[in-house]
């Protein structure tokens, strides 16, 4: 286990980046008023997004269900392939049978090489109207194997050209469904900033909100730098650590950081739905969402570690045991584990039981020097996740532990 340094816990509520310094640079210091300026530009944003990615979606979803008809229809198309390979191998087999009956006729009336036979079967004929019979016999026994195998190698040319349609079809149904999926490629790019973990404007205006309504409880100024307010209310607060512990005991890495090119965590799994899970180092708890589309219930907590400014990212959980604002240690359960069939009703991001886990530079959803608010900020902070010197885990698939 490694070695935690705890200075000073005070519970305070206070929904911020809480380890300033006073060396802080002006062009990135704010104000409340710049915090109220930020959340209008949210609630627009918001507004704005609304409206455009519904409009997206149910076109992503429109051709969605082309590409489902394509493939059925392929997929039926396929079947009459078989068929008609079925029915040219039953008319090949057809035709083989016929020429051989229509060869033992002929050799057997010698149509072919001596009229000796033939002219035998006649001359034998009893009368006029038994020769005429005897004649037309021969006559309509030929013709008719005759017309067999033309109608049976036309069938044979009937089903091949079918093979070859039904073959064009597909080919050109494997086009648009490649057409088609490259436009919901592109679409999903737009969505994806909707459907990403954690992301939710919803909740980033309410996180704005509370932040705002607890600076004005501090007694923090309209045109007062938040850092300067920080610091005289809280001067005697400062929570540091010299590492991170990984969030339970014992598990397996399931899923990898940058997965697919959009991945900006790591899964981690191997225990049971509904285990605990543990803060990785000693903060304050920054945020707490609850029942968010791709995520579910998801907390996040800012760290000082090495005098590095730091967020982690806990989502898919179960349950939530923190509330924003509390001060947490190595020993606090933020949660139980989730992720299972019973978060699916309102967690589209998962499939089974595991902890989405995401180690971040800087205090997202905080301010001063080290916060920010984009959510793109996050994702490229959080490439440190998978840097094992610093979070404890190795980003490969099946990869173990059994210690914190």
């Amino acid at each position: 286990m490694k070695k935690i340094f705890i200075w000073v816990l005070i519970p305070v509520f206070l929904f911020s980046s809480l380890f300033m310094v006073s060396t802080v640079s002006a062009a990135k210091r704010q104000t409340l008023g710049d915090l109220k300026n930020e959340l209008n530009a949210l609630q627009k944003k918001q507004a704005d997004n609304n409206a455009l990615s519904a409009k997206t979606k149910q076109e992503i979803q429109s051709k969605r269900n082309s590409i489902a008809s394509a493939n059925n229809e392929i997929e039926a198309n396929q079947k009459k392939v078989e068929e008609a390979k079925q029915k040219i191998a039953e008319s090949e087999k057809e035709i083989e049978k016929t020429n051989a009956e229509l060869n033992d006729l002929m050799r057997y009336l010698q149509m072919t090489k001596s009229e000796n036979v033939y002219l035998e079967y006649l001359a034998n004929a009893s009368s006029i109207s038994d020769l005429i019979k005897r004649t037309s016999v021969v006559q309509q026994v030929s013709t008719y194997q005759k017309e067999e195998i033309n109608r049976l190698e036309n069938l044979i040319k009937e089903k091949e050209q079918l093979q070859k349609d039904l073959a064009e079809t597909n080919k050109q149904l494997e086009a648009q469904i490649k057409e088609y999926e490259k436009k919901i490629e592109e679409l999903d790019k737009y969505v994806a900033q909707y459907a990403q973990i954690g992301v939710s404007t919803a909740q980033e205006i309410k996180a704005q909100q509370q932040s705002i309504k607890i600076y004005e409880q501090q007694g923090c100024k309209e045109s007062e730098y938040i850092d300067d307010c920080v610091q005289r209310v809280n001067s005697d607060m400062l929570v540091r650590a010299d590492g991170f512990l990984r969030p339970f005991a014992a598990g397996r890495v399931n899923s990898l950081y940058g997965r697919a090119g959009g991945h900006y965590g790591i899964d981690l799994g191997g225990v049971s739905q509904g285990h605990n899970v543990y803060a990785t180092a000693p903060g304050v708890v920054a945020a707490t969402w609850y029942k968010q589309p791709c995520g579910g219930n998801i907390v996040y907590i800012h760290h000082n570690v090495n005098g590095q400014s730091y967020t982690t990212e806990y989502a898919h959980l179960l349950q939530i045991n923190v509330s924003p604002g509390q001060v947490v240690t190595t020993a606090t359960v933020i949660g139980l584990l989730g992720g299972g069939p019973s978060t699916w009703s309102y967690d589209s991001c998962t499939t089974g039981v595991h902890l989405h886990y995401t180690i971040a530079t800087g205090h997202y959803l905080g301010v001063g020097s080290s916060g920010y608010r984009s959510r793109s900020t996050f994702y490229a902070n959080s490439k440190v996740t998978i840097n094992s010197s610093i979070s404890g885990l190795v980003n490969q698939k099946g990869w173990t532990w059994n210690t914190r």
